[in-house]
Formats: structure tokens, sequence, C-alpha cells
């Protein structure tokens, strides 16, 4: 039920406003559509765009409730009620008679489809070792969407009415009841609820099935005690809102480019999704490439998260996507068999940016205030996919959907100016390539407004290095009150190690003097 298949628009029904619309022919007849059985077109043709928007905000919804929700009744409980809540919303869905009833399920199926995802995500986190977490977090969770994006035309292709797609694929969550006795609940969670004996049992349990042999007691009342200790302390701790991300000139520039990224990115990832079937040929296949796509996107992020700089890795995969989609609004009319090809290049970069924008994120914002961060250029994201649905349906309603390739430029231009707009942006972020993360909000300050190439520091924190090769960033201009103070850090610095290196003199001569008086007394 692609947004796009709904908006079908005739010319006909434009150039005549008051007349009544139902122009067979555009529909297909080897399909059964809602659009077909609830008219959604020429004046009712916002609908369909619209349905798809509520899907997204109930994803905003639920991303913004699954947290709060998870940490207070437990990350298994969370995963598989809002499992039962995307099963049931789907199977309402396929029975509705009423476009409403569709749209209120269709919210209520978005909110449990991320509130799930992020549940299952907090869960095997929690649960798997060090090097199993990476493996899990990076490609586990994404690869296997990619597989599930590539079945979905194969469903689509064999199952024409969308109330028996839908049906379908609603049966899938029916296939989780089993894993209820095979998924234990967090360890950690169980800690930090007190319920101690629980957490171990689990853990011993896991120990067994591993062929290790744990302790009889693994863990003790006290730790549980002591984690409700910290967190009691870091309640009385600063606090931080959302102003603190806007209060100063560097986190300020840091938040407002990547919430920019974010919404480009994002809208540019979902308005092409919901376009492949615009993009001539079959459907099905487009799709089912599509989903390709996804697999290269996640392994190419995978890779260049690991060995490449971020600033011009962010930089370099936004210019491409911006850059194939420029040369498809270029390709002659006898070439539009290159259009395909190069849209899904496009769609490669953007899903990698979406995926190194993420982490890119997590390293740019201050630990004091990262989760908030992350949260608010998340929501504008989540935001920004709202909106994507409507590109379709404008450039539907303006060029007519009978004109495929023309459909495909108009998409590809508004997709373009947004990457290319974003790409300039992202150049003004700093590198975080093999460096510690900031924890404070004065570093920060100091990593922005200090250039990378000005201070090279060098051993351990009692024992600064400082090189001058260059001199302030004039981009960025500081209040004067802390280019002082940086000033007065790196002579500081210097004094500091001429200090010791002076002191180490005084050492090595008194050394050598009284070796050579020792030496002359044992002669005489």
């Amino acid at each position: 039920m692609n947004s796009s298949d709904w908006g079908l628009v005739s010319r006909r029904c434009r150039r005549q406003e008051h007349t009544p619309c139902w122009d067979e022919s555009l529909f297909h007849r080897a399909q059964n559509l809602n659009s077909e059985e609830w008219n959604l077109v020429c004046d009712e043709a916002w609908k369909a765009p619209f349905a798809t928007s509520v899907f997204f905000l109930g994803v905003l919804t639920g991303s913004l409730a699954s947290g709060p929700i998870s940490d207070r009744f437990g990350r298994k409980i969370v995963f598989f009620g809002n499992l039962a809540l995307q099963t049931i919303s789907t199977l309402v869905q396929a029975s509705s008679n009423s476009w409403e009833i569709y749209c209120i399920f269709n919210l209520l199926s978005g909110f449990g489809a991320i509130a799930k995802y992020n549940a299952a995500f907090v869960l095997g986190s929690e649960l798997l070792c060090k090097s199993a977490r990476v493996m899990f977090a990076s490609l586990g969770v994404c690869m296997f969407y990619s597989v599930g994006y590539m079945i979905l035309p194969l469903f689509a292709y064999f199952i024409r009415g969308w109330r028996m797609l839908l049906v379908a694929l609603a049966s899938v969550g029916f296939l989780y009841i089993p894993l209820w006795w095979f998924i234990p609940e967090s360890p950690r969670w169980l800690m930090t609820q007190g319920r101690v004996a629980e957490a171990e049992a689990i853990i011993q349990a896991a120990a067994r099935r591993n062929g290790v042999s744990a302790p009889e007691v693994i863990f003790r009342m006290e730790d549980s005690a002591f984690l409700n200790q910290t967190d009691s302390k870091k309640e009385h701790q600063q606090k931080y809102t959302l102003l603190d991300l806007f209060k100063t000139s560097n986190i300020r520039n840091i938040t407002l480019i990547i919430l920019t990224s974010w919404m480009v990115t994002l809208i540019t990832y979902y308005g092409i999704n919901l376009g492949t079937s615009n993009m001539g040929g079959n459907s099905y296949l487009n799709c089912f490439i599509s989903g390709a796509c996804e697999m290269a996107s996640y392994i190419t992020a995978f890779l260049v998260l690991r060995y490449c700089r971020r600033r011009f890795t962010l930089f370099a995969l936004m210019l491409l996507s911006g850059s194939m989609l420029l040369i498809v609004q270029l390709l002659p009319q006898d070439m539009s068999a290159l259009t395909l090809p190069m849209v899904m290049l496009g769609k490669t970069a953007t899903t990698a940016g979406a995926c190194f924008i993420y982490v890119y994120s997590i390293e740019l914002f201050p630990t004091v205030v990262r989760t908030m961060g992350v949260g608010l250029v998340s929501t504008s994201g989540c935001i920004s996919s709202i909106t994507a649905p409507y590109i379709p349906y404008i450039v539907l309603s303006r060029v007519g959907a009978e004109d495929s390739p023309a459909v495909t430029e108009k998409l590809q231009h508004h997709h373009t100016g947004y990457e290319i707009f974003a790409d300039f942006k992202a150049e003004n972020m700093q590198h975080f390539w093999n460096k510690k993360v900031t924890d404070a909000i004065s570093e920060t300050f100091f990593l922005g407004w200090i250039d990378e190439h000005v201070l090279l520091i060098q051993g351990k924190e009692d024992h600064l290095e400082v090189l001058r090769e260059g001199w302030m960033r004039r981009s960025l201009k500081p209040p004067r009150g802390f280019e002082i103070k940086c000033l007065e850090r790196v002579v500081s610095t210097r004094a500091a190690n001429q200090r010791d290196s002076t002191h180490q003199g005084w050492q090595a001569s008194y050394g050598l003097g009284y070796e050579a008086r020792r030496s002359v007394r044992q002669v005489n």
C-alpha cells in the first residue's frame, strides 16, 4: 500500500475541478487496492499520503514513549506487548471498512513497530557481551531488516489483494509466541529493580548453556543497593535541559547542523522508498532491488565507521547521493534505463549516511547532554519522515500519474536540493575518528574553537605537550573571556613544561656533580 499507488490523479480531473472523478484506467486490474475501494483520487487523493504520514506519526510517538515504558515495565514485556499491538492493529486494518478506521490503527501499528524495535535493540545489547553487541547493533539488526525488505515484494507479488496481504504480514507475528519461553529478561534491568535472584538465575542458565561453570552466588543484595544509591546520586547532580544545546555558539552549531542532516537524510530516504513504484519498470522488482541496496548500505556504513574519518565520510556520502539524484535529471530520454541504477546508488549512499549520522551524533554530543541531543535530532528525523509521503503526492498532482519519467525527475529534483544543502552544512562538522568523545560541554567548546591542527596534545593528562602550529579558528569566534582562558592554558602549559625540563636539568647536573665528587673522594 504505497502512498504513490494511492495518489493516482488523472489530468482530466485536475482540469475540471467540479467534475466527478473516476478514471478506472488508472487502476491495475490485477491488483485490489484500497485506493480503488475507497475512491482515493482527485479531491480525496490527499487521504493516501495522510494515511502513510499517520504511520510515521505513530513512529514518532512510539520512539518518545518506548524508553520510559521499557524502563518501567521491562524490556521483554514491552517487546512482546508492542509486537501484539502491531499484529492486532494490522489485522484490524485488514478488516476495516472505512478510511478513518484504517488510519487509526495505522497509527497504533507505527507505535508498536518502533516501540518493539527499541525494546528488542536494548534487550539484545544488554544480554550480549561487548564483541557480540557490536555486531548485533551494527549488522545483526539492520541486515535482517533488509532481508525482510526484500521478502516484502514477494508477498505482494503473489498476494494481490491488500486485505489478504495485511493478514499475511500480520500472521508473521504469531511465529514469535514460542520465543516468550526462550528470550529472558534483561539482567541489568532486573538488578535496577532489586530482583537480584531472577537476574542471577538468568546468568547461571546462560552459563550452563555455554558450558561455563558459574559461581553459586553471583550478585548480592548490596549490589542492587549500590546501583540504587548511584542512581540517587545522579539525580542530585546538575540537571541539563534542551536549552543547553543552544546556549553557546559551538554546541548550537553542532545541534543545528546535525538537525539539518537528520531531517534531510530521512526525508530523502523515505521519499525514495515511497517513490520506487514511480520509477518505471516492474514495481515489485524495484522494491526488491531497493531492499538489496539496504544490505549494501549497512555493510558500507559498518566499514567506513571502522576505517574512515567521520566528517569527510558524511560529506562524501551526502555528495554522492545528491550527485546521483542530480544526474538522473540530466539523463536524456533515450537513456532512461539508467534511471533506476542511479537512483538506487543514491539510495545506497543515503541509507549509509543515515546509519553513519546516528553514530556521529553520539560522538559529537557531550556525555551530559548526549541522550538529550540524540533524542532531539532523532525526533526531528521522525518529523521529516511524516512529510515524506507528500512529496510523491505533490509531484503526481502536478505532473500526472501517467508521466512516469517526469515523476521520477521531479522526485529526484526535490531530494537533490536537500542533499546538496546538507552536504555543505556537514562539511563544518568536527573530525572524531580515533578520538575520545567529549564528556563535558566545556570540552566541546574547546574542541570547536581551537582547530584540530592548532594544538597537538600528547601524553598523560597531567603532562601536556602543546605545540602551537597556527592561530585561533576564525570561522567560530568564542567570547573574549574564553579565548583568553585558552591562551592562558597554552602559556601555563608551556611554562610548566619549561619548569619540568629545567628541574630535570638541575637534577641531572647535581647527579653528575655528586658522582664526580664521590669518585674524587674514593681516589683520595
